[in-house]
């Protein structure tokens, strides 16, 4: 026999409980790859304790592409964002294009965290293609983080679009300001 290659004690996760239980790397990366929806995505989170693992990061990156729950994604891409390696910068891009609005906004979101000037036409592209105002409302804001001036006509232009309780008009507005207070 041998370790077992998962332990779940509430399948279904219908008790409220608070616990801790360490699971080796390779235990995390069976539960990431094998359990429920929210033993796969409880599996991504913990395996950022453990950045720099090849094999983690394999996986990450598996997931954060093909897995059919959009919260695993979110959570692989977010786990990726924490070493932030050349193949990471690839595989957050590429999620900037899910099928799911959620994954595109944390995707907008974790580039724009870099702050690079290389990803402004990127976030533009992205504001102009995508068809969620949340999206679209965090490109903007990732605009406004790089804190480009060659960007102001652009974001007053977006001031103008209407969105549903404003969330364009609002991101534009921060974007703006940030960019005029950081200049």
């Amino acid at each position: 026999m041998g370790e077992p290659l998962l332990v779940r004690f509430d399948e279904g996760n219908w008790l409220l409980k608070e616990w801790s239980y360490s699971k080796s790397p390779e235990e995390l990366l069976y539960q990431a790859r094998n359990d429920d929806v929210i033993g796969r995505e409880w599996a991504v989170r913990e395996l950022g304790r453990f950045p720099g693992v090849p094999e983690v990061e394999g996986v990450l990156t598996a997931l954060a592409k093909d897995d059919p729950f959009w919260a695993v994604r979110v959570a692989a891409i977010e786990m990726l964002a924490i070493d932030g390696g050349p193949q990471t910068l690839e595989t957050i891009t590429a999620a900037a294009r899910d099928e799911n609005s959620r994954v595109r906004r944390t995707a907008i979101r974790l580039l724009g965290e870099r702050s690079d000037p290389a990803l402004s036409a990127f976030f533009r592209d992205r504001f102009a293609e995508d068809d969620s105002y949340q999206v679209q409302a965090e490109a903007l804001r990732a605009i406004g983080r790089i804190g480009d001036r060659s960007q102001l006509l652009f974001l007053e232009e977006a001031l103008e679009m209407p969105s549903p309780r404003d969330v364009i008009r609002e991101a534009a507005e921060w974007a703006i300001e940030t960019i005029s207070k950081d200049k």
